[in-house]
């Protein structure tokens, strides 16, 4: 195997790699932000090559962070002929604090759970809350999680699909707001973070025919849903929203020259743009209406949103639910 030694400022992480690893190495090499240190035969196995990397004290989770994520993403891809045909791949990973309920430093996630997760991957009905990478994420001080929310747009004829899937992990209890309704203002007890902290990804997948530059339009109105919910977006949020399209698929597929797609114009894209902050607003609710009391790393118990509480107080300000 292969151990590689990230220096991490004060101290340095050591991986170990497994035979199939050596091409993220290099990967890692190339790194602008990575410097080799040393090369040399290490202690730790007598059939293994050691390699110390020096990523810098403001870059040493991104070299950690290529070989954690890139490598079991990839090797999943290849395995199940996933791709543009394509002889490299760049994954996009995220992610969001967890460390209030995981033992985070103890790195129980592993290259082969990524790989049982990609295998698993299905069609159908999305699971939402205590699932996934929503296992240890908190919302407004209550359990929160996955959730999805979705929307069926009308344009012109055509009838398009948008979704937005969300791990949610954000906001202070004070500022929950549901439908209007300031809920959290009216259930203070059991807090386990005590302020606003954390962050949110969102992804929107719709199949509405619309070139890269409205995408980005449309990944800029997630904020607008996220407020409807009550916060602020506080300083700690390192959030990230990504939104893409299924449409033109054989286009941009093709190996031609020249090739046709389909786009809608700027200004029949209105209909997206309400859909995106309705289905952002809801799958946040939904994840934590989705959440279950958890206890975890020390103790720390997040406890799920109270429903009954929440329907009284939506009542109580002649909401009718």
């Amino acid at each position: 195997g292969l151990f590689v030694g990230v220096s991490m400022g004060m101290g340095f992480e050591l991986l170990e790699l497994t035979d199939e690893d050596p091409y993220f190495l290099s990967h890692l090499l190339k790194n602008p932000s990575v410097n080799l240190i040393s090369s040399t035969s290490s202690a730790l196995a007598s059939s293994s090559k050691g390699y110390i990397l020096d990523a810098g004290a403001n870059q040493s989770f991104k070299a950690v962070n290529i070989l954690s994520q890139w490598a079991p993403t990839i090797r999943g891809m290849v395995k199940n002929a996933i791709g543009a045909g394509q002889d490299w791949g760049l994954p996009v990973a995220a992610e969001t604090y967890d460390g209030d309920l995981n033992e985070i430093n103890g790195f129980h996630v592993t290259a082969a759970h990524a790989i049982a997760a990609l295998d698993a991957a299905r069609g159908g009905a999305i699971a939402m809350g205590n699932v996934g990478g929503g296992t240890g994420m908190i919302t407004y001080d209550f359990k929160g999680g996955s959730g999805s929310a979705s929307r069926i747009v009308a344009i012109g004829v055509e009838s398009y699909t948008l979704g937005v899937f969300v791990q949610s992990n954000f906001g202070m209890r004070e500022d929950l707001t549901i439908l209007g309704v300031p809920v959290g203002r009216h259930i203070i007890r059991n807090k386990l973070r005590g302020k606003d902290q954390g962050s949110i990804i969102a992804i929107i997948a719709t199949d509405a025919p619309l070139l890269p530059h409205q995408l980005k339009r449309l990944a800029r109105r997630v904020p607008l849903g996220l407020a409807r919910t009550g916060t602020i977006g506080s300083n700690s949020s390192g959030d990230i929203f990504l939104a893409f399209s299924t449409a033109n698929a054989d286009a941009i597929a093709s190996r031609a020259d020249i090739y046709d797609m389909r786009a809608l114009s700027n200004a029949a894209i209105d209909p997206l743009f309400r859909a995106v902050v309705e289905a952002t607003e809801e799958a946040v609710i939904d994840a934590m209406f989705m959440g279950e009391t958890m206890t975890g790393y020390n103790g720390n118990t997040a406890i799920a949103l109270p429903v009954d509480e929440v329907l009284a107080a939506l009542r109580r300000y002649s909401i009718s639910v």
